[in-house]
């Protein structure tokens, strides 16, 4: 029974799905990484070649921004100060508009409050990734 157990997890560690979104790679600096080293093998499915276009192209910006935050620090600093405090004005209309209860106009706002914090997390992650590697 042990034995079977011990297979069974080393069976599913195995078979793990590498399926990360496209917010969720260009957060984690690490995962992308993997992720695009497991993009390079050749044996392609049309499922893997999808994925890979996704994991690829989040490479690449992230890239661009890691250039960026290189190139000129102060600017990228600021730049994300303008998206925290453009977060923090997308949450005070969020709630404004919660409050005056309109379904139509409070999904608008949660999704551009939803955008604004995942560019605030990206730009994050990218000066994590800097200071990482220093």
């Amino acid at each position: 029974m042990r034995i079977f157990f011990i297979l069974l997890v080393l069976l599913l560690t195995a078979c793990q799905s590498h399926k990360f979104n496209y917010f969720y790679l260009m957060t984690h600096p690490k995962t992308l990484k993997q992720e695009v080293v497991y993009c390079r093998d050749p044996h392609e499915t049309p499922a893997k070649q999808a994925y890979c276009e996704t994991v690829m192209y989040a490479a690449a910006n992230f890239m661009s921004l890691t250039d960026e935050a290189d190139a000129h620090p102060q600017q990228f600093g600021k730049r994300i100060l303008k998206a925290q405090e453009k977060m923090v004005q997308m949450a005070s209309i969020l709630n404004e508009v919660q409050q005056q209860g309109i379904k139509e106009k409070i999904a608008t706002a949660e999704k551009a409050y939803q955008e604004q914090q995942e560019e605030v997390a990206t730009l994050l992650a990218v000066v994590g990734m800097e200071e990482i590697e220093r």
